[in-house]
């Protein structure tokens, strides 16, 4: 019998510890949006860029916040130098020769990387956070979208009051 409970433990513990984030295109989280709505978070990337990476490994695919993610949200990785072609509520952007970013990131008001930007079951923006953040960081977020706590928060003394209430689910 225990070594039963230690097998079922053990498989258990390895596949949170090795939690991953499936990552679609924009374009077919809209796509699957139509059919199953869903919340959509976009991580606006670079091949290059250190930070992006790192918040991929230890934000994203901590295993609370990659849960939250496949339970609740379309996962996109956007890359700022993307070639894809999207169309977004009705206009087509696309990579132009010699531009520093996609005009999809510029539409969205990305000037940095990493950045993420939460979408609504009807793909209008919630809310973006600029630069590399970490699991702790990104959860108040997350949890808050994900809830639809957000509706509720219209001050920065609402949105104070829900970060000291608010308790984490990731262990130190």
């Amino acid at each position: 019998m225990m070594k039963i409970f230690f097998s079922v433990l053990f498989t258990l513990s390895t596949y949170f510890s090795f939690a991953q984030v499936h990552w679609i295109t924009i374009n077919e989280a809209l796509e699957a949006q139509k059919k199953v709505p869903k919340k959509i978070f976009i991580a606006f990337t670079d091949d290059h860029c250190d930070p992006c990476q790192k918040m991929e490994k230890f934000a994203f695919d901590n295993p609370v916040i990659a849960k939250m993610i496949a339970d609740k949200f379309y996962a996109v990785k956007f890359f700022a130098d993307s070639k894809e072609k999207v169309n977004f509520r009705g206009r087509d952007f696309e990579y132009k020769d010699n531009a520093t970013m996609h005009s999809f990131a510029k539409y969205m008001n990305i000037s940095t990387v990493p950045t993420i930007v939460f979408l609504d079951e009807h793909a209008t923006p919630i809310t973006s956070l600029m630069g590399a953040l970490s699991a702790k960081d990104v959860e108040p977020y997350f949890s808050m979208i994900s809830t639809q706590d957000y509706k509720n928060i219209t001050s920065r003394q609402q949105w104070d009051d829900y970060q000291r209430k608010f308790k984490s689910k990731i262990k130190d």
